[in-house]
């Protein structure tokens, strides 16, 4: 009799321990943060936002880096470079009609980097009884665009390659300008470039009177902090006369 019970109890499979999960699973995520602590990466238990890529576009020349421990450098402070679109190379024929020699000056020119306009010094020739000519000069700076070195720090323009400017017609103000395209058919940057150029070289930092070629009336365009940091605005910043 016992050894039959014996020999049912071999027969009988023997019951299953449940395997508890829990431990288990915190074991792996313990050994999983502890590999990332290994490799320098600090574990967290919500996402994190890091945000955009930082940009690449530095808007500083190589020539306007001052190095570790120096005082940075102006961004109007960058002359053409050697082999690249120069001053000179867009003035506009018929800039010394008068026979008068052009006396070489430095002017700021605005361009486009980092979605704002920023100014950069060109040195060209000019002649102060001749506005009209100055002008032709300036929007012949902007068109050229860049130099190679200002190119290679993120420095475009948006001024047409065909934009022209004449002086006033008649019943505008005398120092109004007319330009070859409705100032608000030209792209944003283009507009603040040009009220931005216009107001330092001939304006005296004041607001700039622009019109188109037919004969709607000019605005007056400030060179504001708004209009150099968000050009978009130039479009609905004409003001009347």
């Amino acid at each position: 009799m016992i050894s039959r019970t014996i020999r049912r109890a071999a027969r009988t499979p023997a019951a299953r321990t449940p395997v508890t999960r829990g431990p288990v699973a915190a074991l792996l995520v313990a050994a999983a943060l502890a590999a990332a602590s290994g490799c320098g990466i600090r574990a967290t238990s919500v996402p994190v936002d890091a945000g955009a890529a930082p940009s690449r576009v530095s808007c500083t020349t190589p020539s306007e880096d001052p190095g570790p421990g120096a005082p940075p450098a102006s961004p109007s402070g960058s002359p053409s470079a050697p082999g690249s679109s120069s001053a000179d190379a867009s003035a506009s024929p018929g800039a010394e009609a008068s026979g008068k020699p052009a006396a070489q000056r430095a002017v700021e020119v605005y361009l486009v980097c980092r979605s704002e306009v920023v100014p950069r010094t060109r040195t060209a020739g000019f002649r102060d009884d001749d506005p009209e000519a100055a002008a032709r000069r300036l929007v012949g700076l902007l068109r050229a665009g860049p130099t190679r070195e200002e190119g290679g720090a993120g420095f475009t323009t948006d001024v047409p390659p065909d934009l022209q400017v004449r002086g006033p017609r008649s019943g505008d103000p005398e120092d109004a300008w007319r330009l070859s395209r409705e100032p608000d058919e030209l792209p944003s940057f283009a507009l603040a470039q040009l009220v931005c150029t216009f107001s330092a070289s001939l304006a005296d930092g004041g607001p700039v009177l622009l019109g188109g070629p037919d004969d709607d009336r000019v605005l007056s365009y400030p060179c504001t902090q708004e209009l150099r940091t968000r050009p978009e605005a130039g479009l609905t910043a004409g003001a009347s006369v």
